[in-house]
């Protein structure tokens, strides 16, 4: 999911929005306030696990899986992978069949991104208030002849056109959401222009 791909790439650092936070922000109080919906699940960083590669393209992978009982990844879900040993970059994938064996499961997963970069968001709202630091996944990747910026975050958050601050460790970027490319399992992947 977003969460564990995030952690992953974050070099096994989970998510935490009070990193984002102004020093002063405990002072302000926000009356009525709700929570978050989809706050971080993660709070262990997840255990990579070993799998074959049974078959391999320029747009995605085919891997095995035989091993001990693990939770079964789900279609449309995301996963970060590379290979083993090579200190490689990293690629995050979405999960496009399934099947199960006894002993494990066989995959295949289309590739998103080439080397995504962990950043939290906040979405700017119709009147201008700003939402709740929120983990995504931004990359630089080419389209055709043209290099394009891309954003995953979390399912629901914007809309084509909405503005959304993203913070790196560059410092703070306003974007805005200018193409829905897909909707998967609880993530949303945009084309972004710089503002």
């Amino acid at each position: 999911d977003l969460d564990a791909a995030w952690c992953v790439l974050n070099q096994g650092r989970c998510f935490d929005p009070a990193l984002f936070q102004a020093p002063d922000h405990e002072d302000d109080i926000d009356l009525g306030a709700i929570p978050a919906t989809g706050a971080s699940a993660t709070t262990v960083a997840p255990q990579p696990f070993l799998a074959s590669t049974v078959d391999r393209s320029s747009g995605g992978v085919a891997i095995r899986y035989r091993g001990e009982a693990r939770a079964l990844p789900r279609i449309g879900q995301l996963a970060a992978l590379r290979r083993p040993g090579s200190g490689g970059d990293w690629v995050v994938a979405v999960y496009r069949w399934l099947i199960e064996s006894d002993t494990g499961f066989d995959t295949g997963l289309q590739y998103l991104a080439h080397r995504p970069q962990p950043v939290a968001v906040r979405c700017h709202g119709g009147d201008g208030g700003q939402g709740v630091f929120q983990p995504a996944l931004s990359a630089s990747q080419r389209r055709g002849q043209q290099r394009i910026y891309t954003l995953i975050m979390r399912a629901g958050q914007t809309t084509e056109g909405g503005e959304v601050s993203v913070y790196t460790d560059k410092g703070r970027h306003r974007v805005r959401c200018s193409e829905l490319l897909e909707s998967g399992t609880g993530f949303d992947r945009f084309v972004c222009e710089l503002l």
